[in-house]
């Protein structure tokens, strides 16, 4: 009798199984939590640059209307002067902004830049003179202390 218990198999798991899996099980789910974490913080940069970008083309809009506006602004005899459109543009820029035209500074190859702060955001606005009524803009706004996005536009007096 003592010699068939000895031989019997006893169902169930021992302590070092349990432990072996309990190990396994949470190194997994360890894996899955550091996923959503990662996951969270892609979701909160892609809110950012999403807002940065909203806040960059909510500007660009603001200065094409002030292009287009400026139909009728500068009258005939200024409109094909070489810098009467683009001082109108820094002039309405910088007001629609809170600056002066003398805010503005020049990297010395011809491009203006206006350096904000709009809505929270570091903004730098620049203008290039491409021709006498042509400008190309740029609006480049700064997130998460080193991120950008740029738009970039011409803009024309006529």
């Amino acid at each position: 009798m003592f010699l068939s218990s000895l031989n019997k198999k006893e169902s169930g798991l021992t302590l070092l199984e349990i432990i072996i899996a309990i190990a396994i099980l949470s190194t997994a789910g360890l894996a899955v939590l550091n996923l959503f974490a990662d996951n969270s913080r892609l979701v909160g940069r892609t809110r950012e640059r999403s807002q940065a970008l909203s806040q960059a083309s909510s500007i660009m809009e603001d200065i094409k209307a002030i292009a287009i506006n400026s139909v009728g602004e500068i009258d005939d005899e200024d409109s094909y002067k070489p810098d009467s459109f683009g001082e109108y543009l820094k002039e309405e820029i910088a007001d629609e902004y809170n600056h002066d035209e003398d805010d503005w500074s020049d990297n010395g190859n011809g491009t203006k830049r206006l350096e904000a702060v709009i809505d929270g955001y570091e903004v730098m606005i620049n203008l290039e003179e491409e021709s006498d009524t042509l400008y190309e803009v740029s609006v480049i706004a700064i997130f998460d202390d080193e991120q950008e996005v740029e738009l970039a536009s011409l803009i024309t007096a006529r």
